[in-house]
């Protein structure tokens, strides 16, 4: 009986230290500044359209929406795109850059951000679609915000949008 009590009680300390490393790692590798936050705003699971499919544009406008607010340079990008057997539709992300002067993309489907090595929204669209880009629509920026990470404390809600992985919720926290 004690075996089985340690064992337990083993289990779930390790269970939570691996959450909690989990959740620490997912947030943390790669923001390289104090208030950089385009990663965990990407992360966020409140987002509408976060996982679905056909779903990409309330995604993108959102996120968009959510970093240019917090002063970050980001890019709205929307493309048509075809493949070899003709069919054709169309796609939008977020591309965003963080303190170092790194762009990561963003859509609805994806996990987490990706690195991308591009600097023109033609060559992101091109990395987003395994087919070919038969045309960027649009690329919409804020000018006043060329140059800037996305910071929370800029936002006027000041408010941080926490992904939970642990438990698969959302918390909201005022910073």
């Amino acid at each position: 009986m004690k075996t089985t009590q340690q064992t337990s009680s083993g289990l779930k300390k390790v269970c939570w230290a691996a959450a909690f490393l989990g959740a620490a790692l997912m947030m943390s590798p790669l923001q390289s500044k104090a208030g950089d936050d385009g990663w965990s705003m990407a992360l966020a699971l409140d987002l509408p359209g976060k996982g679905g499919w056909n779903t990409c544009a309330p995604y993108a406008k959102e996120l968009y929406s959510r970093i240019t607010r917090a002063g970050g340079e980001a890019y709205l990008i929307v493309f048509d795109w075809q493949d070899d057997r003709r069919m054709s539709d169309r796609h939008a992300f977020v591309v965003y850059r963080d303190a170092k002067g790194r762009y990561w993309g963003m859509d609805q489907r994806m996990n987490k951000p990706v690195w991308l090595a591009g600097k023109n929204p033609s060559e992101w669209a091109a990395f987003f679609s395994r087919t070919a880009v038969t045309e960027v629509r649009t690329a919409y920026t804020n000018p006043a915000n060329h140059g800037q990470y996305a910071d929370l404390s800029r936002s006027p809600k000041n408010v941080v949008y926490v992904p939970c992985a642990a438990n698969g919720t959302v918390s909201v926290a005022s910073r």
